[in-house]
């Protein structure tokens, strides 16, 4: 992570970083900017709730130390939209489904979910263990 007249940041604290980073878009503009950005969990909270109507999908919660290469330390928190949905069955191992075939409410097509995340594949695995699911 190079930055043009400090060099390698990498191992600075995230908010040097930021700044850094802040600084050298100043004269840019948009489209590029800056988003958005509190050390405040009360704003960022905030922040969450009401601007969702402008389209805003959650917050990111980052980690103030270096940069973390090859890993991601930070965590997404994103409003979620949900729909009741019978599970039909999985695609995949059985402990770590890739997907799964979803019949929603008035539907008579199943749909298949989008590609889970590990953590999400392990913790649905866990519960379709216990289950009397037919697999696809």
């Amino acid at each position: 992570m190079e930055h043009p007249d400090h060099g390698d940041v990498a191992a600075r604290p995230y908010t040097e970083r930021r700044a850094l980073l802040v600084d050298v878009l100043a004269d840019v503009g948009p489209p590029l900017q800056p988003v958005l950005a509190t050390d405040d969990r009360a704003t960022a909270l905030e922040w969450y709730e009401t601007l969702q109507a402008q389209g805003i999908e959650g917050i990111v919660a980052k980690p103030q130390g270096p940069y973390p290469f090859g890993r991601r330390a930070w965590v997404k928190i994103r409003h979620a939209d949900t729909v009741d949905a019978r599970v039909l069955g999985s695609i995949g191992p059985r402990r770590r489904p890739h997907r799964l075939a979803l019949l929603l409410a008035g539907e008579s097509r199943p749909r298949l979910s989008a590609r889970l995340y590990a953590v999400l594949a392990a913790r649905i695995g866990a519960a379709l263990a216990v289950s009397e699911l037919t697999f696809l």
